[in-house]
């Protein structure tokens, strides 16, 4: 996935791809008109799509951390890491070739979830001390940032290929068969069914619901049904 070049951390470029643009600021208006006024009902006008502007980067931010953890430990197991692209779902680490062992691809799968959860719970405390100390816009957004990174490590924990969970999945498969090929083909199944269910609720909420949001799932269970079948189509080229 090509993108911006926005600067190299130990080798690592990090990039922004185009489709980042349209969901920073999609998500940014979420935030200002729906989220945080239901929340904060003072809060409106500017100061909603500051803070609102606010909490997207942050979000963002988070998933680069996310992906981060995965490199780092991929970096540990001697896989070298290309990229990092921030896009409109999420963010896609491009590493060198897939692990050798299940022991790897299980570390670095978990690696990510991890994270997520030590930034739910440091924002979260923060909240609590904004709060305390009578902050609200700033607790308001350290709570949000808290709760959509446990948000993540959920989602990311769901066992289908090539989510997180998936890839778990995958590593069990692995070490009990020994066949990556095999492995890799039922956890992409998961992963494709994963993907229509979560893009069935987004086309649930769009059209019986009117809610526009469900463009978000909608999103996502597409990209997760491609590339778990794009994931078993390799296989089967390559023969494994």
């Amino acid at each position: 996935m090509r993108g911006l070049h926005l600067f190299r951390c130990r080798g690592i470029a990090v990039r922004v791809h185009l489709s980042w643009f349209p969901a920073l600021a999609l998500l940014t208006w979420s935030l200002a008109t729906d989220i945080f006024p239901e929340l904060a009902p003072e809060l409106v006008g500017p100061a909603a799509f500051i803070t609102g502007l606010c909490g997207a980067l942050l979000f963002f931010l988070c998933l680069l951390l996310h992906e981060a953890g995965h490199c780092l430990v991929s970096l540990r197991c001697g896989i070298p890491v290309h990229s990092i692209t921030l896009s409109c779902i999420g963010g896609v680490a491009e590493i060198a070739h897939e692990p050798r062992r299940p022991r790897d691809e299980a570390w670095i799968a978990l690696a990510g979830p991890l994270v997520s959860l030590v930034l739910g719970i440091v924002c979260l405390t923060l909240a609590f001390l904004f709060e305390s100390q009578n902050a609200l816009f700033p607790a308001l957004l350290a709570a949000w940032v808290g709760w959509a990174n446990l948000f993540l490590l959920l989602f990311n924990l769901l066992p289908g290929y090539p989510l997180d969970g998936g890839r778990v999945l995958r590593a069990a498969l692995w070490a009990r068969s020994g066949q990556i090929a095999t492995a890799t083909r039922v956890s992409a199944r998961i992963g494709s069914a994963l993907g229509i269910a979560i893009a069935g609720y987004g086309l649930w909420c769009l059209i019986f619901l009117g809610q526009a949001h469900g463009a978000g799932p909608v999103l996502v269970g597409l990209f997760l049904r491609h590339a778990a079948r794009k994931s078993s189509r390799q296989i089967s080229q390559n023969g494994v």
